[in-house]
């Protein structure tokens, strides 16, 4: 725990970047620094213990197949649930899922097709991600945990992704931030 300290006030000091660097814990050690981290930048963390299942590979309607991580908040049980899609290495974003799971939402985040851990050669952005979008939504309506209320979270690419499962209507909210909605 003093290393987890140690190492968010140096990221404290702009000299690391705090989100790649709860990235590189894993397991207990990633749910106590993300903890430590969002208790010193003032972030509510939640009472619930988090359980991460890693890189379930979810179907897409083509047969490929999409490395998917959800972080669930412990007690199981049926939760809302808050997706976010990236071309990005999603392991740094283990902070997010922490801090959401704690707060009692189920978070799922998965590579798009082409990137990270997912099935596909190359990464095109927009080609599929709508209907990557709309097979992950059904993939988690189908899960004992969801309860019927799904959002999506995310900057950049990630608020892009967003905006092309908008027409949804499992999509109750979406927070974008700063993103493009044109090609």
């Amino acid at each position: 725990m003093v290393l987890a300290l140690g190492l968010i006030v140096v990221a404290g000091c702009g000299q690391i970047d705090p989100v790649s660097l709860l990235g590189k814990f894993e397991g207990p050690s990633a749910e106590r620094a993300t903890r430590v981290a969002a208790k010193v930048i003032g972030i509510r963390t939640g009472g619930h213990r988090v359980k991460v299942t890693k890189n379930i590979m979810v179907p897409m309607r083509d047969g490929l197949k999409l490395a998917t991580v959800v972080y669930m908040p412990l007690p199981e049980g049926r939760h809302p649930t808050i997706t976010c899609r990236l071309p990005y290495e999603k392991k740094q974003w283990g902070a997010v899922g922490y801090i959401l799971a704690g707060n009692g939402y189920v978070f799922v985040i998965q590579d798009t097709r082409g990137s990270g851990e997912s099935e596909g050669k190359n990464f095109i952005s927009v080609i599929s991600d709508h209907d990557d979008g709309w097979d992950m939504i059904a993939w988690i309506k189908e899960q004992p945990w969801y309860n019927g209320k799904m959002g999506a979270w995310g900057e950049s690419f990630l608020g892009r992704t967003q905006w092309m499962v908008a027409d949804s209507p499992d999509m109750t909210c979406l927070y974008p931030q700063f993103t493009s909605t044109d090609g």
